[in-house]
């Protein structure tokens, strides 16, 4: 049976993500790295690594932003989606998630900084 939006965002208790769509915060590491051991893009200290479900219902979409650092997407379920990639060069590269592998989707992107 296949669950509609309505069903994850109350069973992850997911609440809506600045950039669009709906977010929760899964895991964040315990250890810091302090700012002055990172790039000039970062303003203080950031937690090793973080995750998080994301989910975007029907034609939401999530608004372009600049990342600070890498980001790993993963494709659990519904309908598949495009991550459009705009490199620092100005090079476009659209990620296909999904899971019709047959038709070039796939179920793990990284989107590097």
């Amino acid at each position: 049976m296949i669950k509609d939006a309505a069903y994850w965002i109350k069973k992850f208790n997911l609440k809506k993500h600045p950039e669009g769509g709906y977010f929760r915060q899964t895991y964040i590491s315990k250890e810091i790295i302090q700012g002055n051991a990172l790039p000039n893009r970062f303003i203080g200290g950031h937690a090793i690594s973080t995750a998080i479900y994301y989910l975007l219902n029907g034609n939401e979409f999530s608004a372009f932003h600049r990342l600070k650092s890498d980001e790993l997407w993963h494709f659990y379920s519904g309908i598949s989606l495009t991550l459009h990639v705009i490199t620092l060069h100005g090079e476009y590269s659209p990620i296909n998630l999904g899971n019709n592998t047959d038709n070039g989707e796939v179920f793990q992107a990284v989107v590097d900084e």
